[in-house]
């Protein structure tokens, strides 16, 4: 494990997962489930967290004090150097915690890029700033060739049906959310409710994937 200390008393710890399963209690189990449910405004299943976490290879816990406010998961790809963002909740938007947490995984994953699928544009809007070459995006980036390949590659196994725009219809059985989160940046919200077909509920069974460059 590896502990790193930030400013007004915020740390991450980083494990990989054959580590982190010898310091996985019940009670931190049921930390990232709560903070999880926090994060998508709905109440999540511990067992089900519990495979969710183990199926990565590495894990990461973001804390404010005592308190635990996030987690995420990553798997790599080495074929592709690529680091996949395999989930990620945190408990509380707005406050710079998402952004930490995201650096410091992919940083420690020692790959070039990233890649991660979400209906959530918040984390589209954390995922651009603090990496670089974000795709497709919002100010009129459209995928390549080799962007297109990756993402086929990624979800070949996945439900959906993978468009050329990076958008997977049907790529979740029911909406994530109780109703998706609205930036503040109308241009996004717009482009966002276009291209995954958002309903009059602020829900949507599609969701993006995302290629990027680590920062």
């Amino acid at each position: 494990m590896k502990k790193f200390l930030l400013a007004d008393g915020i740390s991450i710890e980083y494990y990989l997962a054959q580590g982190f399963g010898e310091v996985a209690t019940s009670e931190i189990i049921s930390e990232i489930t709560q903070a999880t449910s926090k994060g998508f405004g709905s109440v999540r299943d511990e067992e089900d967290m519990r495979s969710h976490i183990f199926d990565a290879e590495a894990i990461g816990i973001i804390r404010k004090g005592e308190n635990l406010m996030g987690f995420a998961t990553t798997q790599n790809f080495q074929e592709l150097d690529l680091c996949y963002l395999h989930g990620i909740a945190i408990a509380s938007t707005g406050c710079g915690i998402g952004g930490l947490l995201l650096q410091r995984m992919l940083y420690e994953s020692g790959m070039t890029r990233y890649a991660f699928t979400t209906q959530n544009p918040a984390m589209y809007a954390i995922a651009k700033k603090v990496t670089v070459g974000i795709c497709p995006n919002h100010d009129g980036g459209a995928p390549d060739v080799e962007t297109i390949k990756i993402g086929k590659t990624l979800i070949a196994h996945r439900n959906g049906h993978f468009q050329d725009t990076m958008v997977i219809y049907e790529l979740y059985p029911e909406c994530l959310y109780p109703k998706l989160p609205v930036p503040k940046d109308e241009c996004l919200w717009r482009w966002w409710q276009c291209m995954l077909q958002i309903d009059v509920e602020g829900k949507t069974r599609d969701g993006f994937i995302f290629v990027g460059t680590i920062r």
